[in-house]
């Protein structure tokens, strides 16, 4: 298990991961950040976007790269 920033379905999300990170946490750079806790807690979670304002295009597009990373 790896931390969210460092996950390769993130690479392979291009623009949606820059989107996706950057709405939740819009003044951090995930590039050079050092991340203990969540490196650490990668062996208990698996994070995806799921929030109340997820479109059913944006739904639909998180199911597609879940399967995608998956297969």
């Amino acid at each position: 298990p790896m931390p969210l920033h460092k996950q390769p379905i993130m690479g392979r999300l291009g623009d949606e991961r820059r989107n996706f990170l950057a709405k939740i946490f819009p003044a951090i750079s995930y590039s050079e950040v050092s991340l203990p806790v969540a490196e650490r807690l990668t062996d208990e979670l698996f994070s995806i976007p799921v929030h109340h304002n997820l479109s059913d295009e944006e739904v639909s597009k998180v199911i597609d790269s879940v399967k995608k990373a998956l297969s």
